[in-house]
């Protein structure tokens, strides 16, 4: 299987920096079936889709990155 590239992780110690959003998601049950193996080796399902959606979205800063820049989303378009 091919590696993801992995977006960055708000620094330990820094959960005040930042937003997390919940969000409910339908997938394709096959999908499904290979995030479940990733979580069951080890793998955060929301980091693994939190880097693809990073991917995707050309690597755009995150929430902690732009408090600790004092950016915006707005500063990215």
């Amino acid at each position: 299987m091919k590696k993801l590239e992995v977006c960055p992780r708000q620094p330990a110690g820094k959960s005040k920096i930042g937003k997390r959003v919940k969000m409910a998601i339908t997938m394709d049950e096959e999908l499904h079936v290979r995030l479940q193996a990733l979580y069951q080796q080890g793998h955060s399902i929301s980091h693994l889709i939190d880097s693809a959606v990073w991917l995707y979205l050309g690597k755009p800063k995150l929430s902690f990155e732009l408090s600790e820049s004092s950016g915006s989303f707005d500063d990215q378009e």
